[in-house]
């Protein structure tokens, strides 16, 4: 696929890996829509050419805000590519030193982990997978592209990391059958 041009949008882009995909996007000259929900803004390493929008995926309002807005100022996006993601040590239970016995650890910071790497991946994807069909014909050729990044732990299992790990590993196996269930309702639609 050829990015001159497309709208494309990526999620997690104010740092790492989403950073350097929304430039090297923008270098290829594809108008790049990054979203993060970062109290620091647009970082300055961010080409100009990219327009930085204030979301938090796991936000549904602000997600199907984001797209609204992309929508209307710069056309329908057909790339998306979900780098947001966070990773928190998560340990189920602790030992208290005073008493010796095992207390469990609160159960939010694993929530979150999972509700940011794979509820909003789900909730990006499903927000674009939703524009890119409007009016789709079947075999007509590519109405978009969608990219979710994982890691090696979701296989690994690396220590204190279950929180990580199981919601990468989740975002590994829910990609291959959102694309097959978007297929099907693309050739069957009822």
């Amino acid at each position: 696929m050829h990015v001159k041009d497309v709208v494309a949008v990526v999620t997690g882009a104010s740092s790492g890996l989403g950073l350097a995909t929304s430039n090297q996007l923008a270098c290829e000259g594809a108008k790049v829509v990054a979203l993060d929900p970062s109290e620091l803004g647009r970082p300055k390493e961010m080409d100009q050419s990219v327009h930085f929008m204030k979301v938090d995926v796991t936000d549904d309002h602000q997600v199907e805000k984001a797209f609204t807005e992309i929508g209307k100022n710069l056309g329908v996006p057909r790339i998306l590519i979900n780098c947001a993601g966070i990773n928190q040590p998560s340990k189920i239970f602790r030992i208290d030193k005073s008493s010796g016995r095992a207390v469990t650890v609160p159960l939010a910071s694993f929530r979150r982990v999972v509700e940011v790497n794979l509820l909003g991946t789900l909730n990006t994807i499903r927000h674009f997978a939703a524009r890119c069909s409007a009016g789709h014909v079947y075999g007509a050729g590519d109405n978009g592209v969608i990219i979710s990044t994982a890691s090696v732990a979701a296989y690994e299992a690396p220590v204190g990391q279950s929180a990580y790990g199981a919601s990468k590993a989740g975002v590994a196996y829910m990609t291959p059958t959102l694309a097959r269930v978007t297929c099907s309702q693309l050739s069957n639609p009822s």
